[in-house]
């Protein structure tokens, strides 16, 4: 799925997310990478979000957490929403998830 958004110049980009809905250890989460291949290529992701379908959900604060030193940490405000590096604003919502 792309994620598109506004740069800082007033350009269109996208992130490549990853919803991976038949693994339990990842179906809680969307994955955000820089791009597609980064994906491809086995990259890390610079970040992911709960979903809906993480018992902790919370539709009033988002939860995100980044990678960072070979493990995911929480962000240290709550509610925090992070931007792409180029990005001119923070992910404010999060994608639907997939129809079953």
């Amino acid at each position: 799925v792309a994620y598109s958004y506004k740069t800082k110049t007033g350009t269109l980009n996208k992130q490549h997310v990853v919803f991976v809905p038949t693994d339990a250890t990842l179906k809680n989460w969307y994955y955000f990478y820089k791009n597609e291949q980064a994906w491809r290529n086995g990259e890390k992701p610079w970040g992911r979000v709960q979903n809906t379908n993480h018992p902790a959900f919370d539709a009033k604060s988002m939860k995100w957490q980044h990678w960072e030193n070979a493990k995911w940490n929480d962000y240290p405000q709550a509610g925090f929403c992070p931007a792409p590096k180029d990005a001119k604003s923070p992910i404010l919502e999060i994608p639907p998830l997939p129809p079953k």
